[in-house]
């Protein structure tokens, strides 16, 4: 939006058409984050299938995620 608006290239002078443009810009942007994110978590599922081989190692990593998770939310949720 900032580019094509009327203070750097001048295509529109409309703050309709430059807001419109900003919009999508920051949907291109959090869709690239989210895939970028998504490209780590496969390529990090992928190499984990490796080790995580046996139905007790699985479940040992399950339960070593889920206790990770509940600890990241107690700073969160105890009383300030």
């Amino acid at each position: 939006g900032v580019i094509i608006g009327p203070f750097a290239l001048g295509l529109t002078g409309q703050l309709a058409d430059v807001m419109k443009f900003a919009e999508f810009g920051v949907v291109i942007l959090l869709f690239l984050i989210g895939l970028g994110s998504s490209l780590t978590w496969v390529l990090l599922g992928t190499s984990l299938q490796a080790v995580v081989k046996s139905p007790r190692a699985v479940r040992i990593f399950n339960v070593v995620m889920a206790l990770l998770l509940l600890a990241s939310l107690y700073p969160v949720l105890k009383e300030p």
